[in-house]
């Protein structure tokens, strides 16, 4: 719950910040946090201290494979490509460069006491999960990308003023993602990913109808049919993933999650951004106006991200129906 609400309140609370404080604010407010949260750790993480400790070796090449694989991805998606364009030789060196680090990281995982345990990836229900959470992030990060031009640039909305029109999405996850979970728990784990797929790509498509002069009750309605759908995905999907796994390899499945939502969400941006920017020269070079052009490439954004949302019906067809439970090694179905 804390790393979906982390993010949907996180515009909101931008918004406010921007307008009133400046932008510089929204890095600043880190460092009280930071101080809390090294105060809570302090006081509450004390019993991990009676706990035996194991030392196991440190996989510093995996580690440094590893580093280097994740920090020249970005820097080809972030920087090179927004700088030189998707077919430029400097974008095809640095992702022929990732390509490299990456497979150096998957080789040292065969050792013994790798970084990460990549033998998940050998669990056919753990992809097809994994690459919900792949196209799910990349798909959710490039289309709140395209919220700030849609509200304050289309539409002429203060931040404070977007910012509430953003809250009734973090509003609906607060209250859906509990139940959602307990849903999932139950059973009808397919069921409900499917639906939370389709509410949320049909809150995309209603995004793209969002035009100057639409009635602030219909984007408020997209707002809330957005948090219901991405409430009704990340559970039961989230409790597909970790059900696949043996408990040895949980924290293997939840880093490589937590990997794949920051790095979906790069690549989201990367996509976005270069995918708002093409559109939006097409139509000034047809003779549009800017805000024609505008409209035009936002509501082609929107659309694409719908799309590219539907595209996970595929693997979630075959999500398990009901959630299954592991106990001293073998799975139980109930």
């Amino acid at each position: 719950m804390g790393n979906v609400m982390g993010p949907a309140l996180g515009p909101t609370l931008g918004g406010v910040l921007t307008q009133y404080f400046g932008w510089e604010s929204i890095f600043y407010v880190n460092i009280p946090i930071g101080f809390i949260t090294l105060i809570l750790a302090t006081k509450y993480l004390t019993f991990l201290k009676k706990r035996p400790r194991t030392l196991p070796r440190f996989d510093f090449r995996g580690y440094l494979w590893f580093v280097c694989f994740v920090s020249m991805l970005l820097f080809t998606l972030t920087t090179t490509s927004a700088r030189y364009g998707f077919l430029s030789w400097q974008f095809i060196s640095g992702l022929i460069l990732t390509l490299i680090f990456l497979r150096a990281f998957i080789r040292s995982g065969r050792r013994p006491e790798p970084l990460l345990d990549l033998s998940v990836f050998n669990i056919a229900a753990f992809n097809r999960a994994y690459i919900i959470v792949a196209i799910r992030s990349l798909a959710l990060f490039g289309g709140m990308f395209f919220l700030p031009f849609l509200l304050q640039g289309l539409l002429g909305y203060s931040e404070v003023q977007s910012a509430l029109l953003i809250l009734p999405n973090a509003l609906v996850m607060m209250i859906t993602r509990p139940l959602a979970g307990k849903l999932a728990d139950k059973g009808r784990i397919r069921y409900i990913s499917m639906a939370g797929i389709m509410i949320l790509a049909s809150s995309f498509v209603m995004f793209a109808f969002i035009d100057i002069g639409t009635a602030v009750w219909f984007i408020i309605g997209s707002m809330v049919i957005r948090g219901l759908g991405i409430s009704l995905l990340i559970s039961p999907v989230s409790t597909a993933l970790l059900n696949s796994v043996q408990p040895s390899q949980t924290s293997t499945a939840t880093s490589l999650t937590s990997l794949m939502q920051q790095l979906g969400g790069s690549i989201g941006i990367a996509i976005s951004s270069s995918l708002h920017t093409y559109i939006y020269d097409f139509y000034i070079i047809k003779g549009e106006t800017e805000k024609v052009a505008e409209h035009f490439a936002l509501q082609d954004g929107f659309l694409f991200t719908a799309a590219l949302i539907l595209i996970t019906l595929i693997p979630a067809r075959k999500l398990p129906q009901i959630a299954s439970k592991k106990v001293k090694g073998k799975e139980i179905i109930g």
